[in-house]
């Protein structure tokens, strides 16, 4: 492991954010870091990405991208790209100013490792410390599925069953176990979420399988362990819509599914189509461009 990290920042105009983290999160699979100060316009979008990465961003291509943006007449606020190497110390240190804990429903707490733990034992306490895989709790997306969970167990009751299909940081399926769902099982396409998925299980004292693999084929775990009670896919629309019969196939009869990442002019499109395979549309919440929703398979 290289000692140092690429850091690239984008400084803009506030307009173009919203299309320029999910452009960036979609070429690295990270989401980008967004800072923003109440007395200035202008916006930082950070990313930090290990030099050996495949998916490394280059200067010009993020520069091109802006331009296009600029072309379909957004005001880009004169942005500025930059890259340079920081030292992981340097970078692990940084964090701190920006990533503080977060609180959902009153009933959970995504903390850093830094900060101090909830004062109330009634509390789930999740400590996830920011990384290159995705998945704190900050990301409108992220939070929703977290909330979304929260919600309808308190409603409905404890699943049997919870599988958290492109786990990230293990975030959603820490707080399944955490919870108490008895069985969680969660998966990746990205190895190295994998790994740090189960280092943050460790962190948090929770077990759950958690294994490599995408949807695009079978995989003996789903198939001996499902279908579930309830899912989290918190990925991008391109991807549930390829795969959302096999998702569909994995949601229990009156289970339920949760989607995120998903475009507020994706998420029409992408209710029809769970439509299509049994599914129905029972919540949608929209956060600024982000727009996610629950359903549930008809029994």
């Amino acid at each position: 492991m290289s000692d140092f990290l690429i850091h690239t920042c984008v400084e803009s105009g506030e307009e173009i954010v919203d299309a320029l983290s999910e452009w960036i999160e979609q070429q690295t699979g990270i989401a980008p870091g967004i800072y923003s100060t109440p007395d200035s316009p202008r916006v930082q979008t950070s990313i930090y990405q290990s030099p050996d990465d495949p998916r490394l961003l280059d200067v010009d291509t993020v520069r091109g991208f802006i331009a296009g943006l600029e072309s379909f007449g957004l005001d880009t606020g004169d942005a500025q790209v930059s890259q340079n190497r920081t030292i992981r110390e340097d970078w692990a240190e940084s964090w701190k100013a920006h990533f503080h804990p977060i609180e959902v429903e009153d009933r959970m707490v995504v903390r850093p490792s830094w900060e101090p733990p909830p004062a109330s034992p009634s509390i789930i306490d999740i400590v996830i410390d920011p990384g290159l895989s995705f998945g704190t709790g900050h990301h409108q997306t992220t939070h929703y599925c977290l909330s979304a969970m929260v919600r309808l167990i308190g409603k409905s009751g404890m699943p049997a069953t919870f599988l958290d299909a492109g786990t990230g940081s293990g975030i959603l399926a820490i707080a399944a176990a955490r919870m108490g769902i008895p069985k969680v099982i969660a998966f990746d396409n990205d190895p190295e979420s994998i790994r740090v998925a189960i280092e943050n299980a460790t962190v948090n004292r929770v077990e759950f399988e958690v294994f490599e693999h995408d949807l695009a084929t079978p995989h003996p775990t789903l198939e001996e362990n499902g279908p579930f009670e309830m899912i989290a896919a918190n990925i991008l629309a391109e991807t549930l819509v390829r795969y959302a019969a096999q998702l569909s196939a994995l949601v229990a009869p009156n289970g339920v599914l949760l989607t995120a990442g998903i475009l507020e002019d994706q998420f029409e499109p992408l209710s029809r189509c769970f439509h299509s395979h049994g599914l129905a549309l029972i919540e949608s919440v929209s956060d600024g461009p982000w727009k996610s929703g629950t359903f549930r398979k008809n029994g």
